[in-house]
């Protein structure tokens, strides 16, 4: 059984296990067409990087 990873929270001042959102691909693809497609890239972005949030107060970790 793998353990969960951990990393610093900020918000909590400790350390907590994380989790990623899942992309809300058909709000991405509305704001790519509204926006002519300058949306695009942070969509990319959001797909190959996504943000780590707190398990624990759900707030996003920025840092490692």
């Amino acid at each position: 059984m793998s353990e969960k990873k951990t990393v610093w929270c900020s918000t909590c001042n400790k350390q907590v296990s994380y989790h990623f959102q899942k992309v809300n691909h058909m709000l991405q693809l509305f704001l790519s067409i509204i926006s002519c497609g300058i949306w695009l890239p942070v969509w990319m972005a959001l797909i190959i990087k996504p943000t780590k949030f707190c398990d624990e107060c759900n707030q996003p970790l920025w840092s490692e």
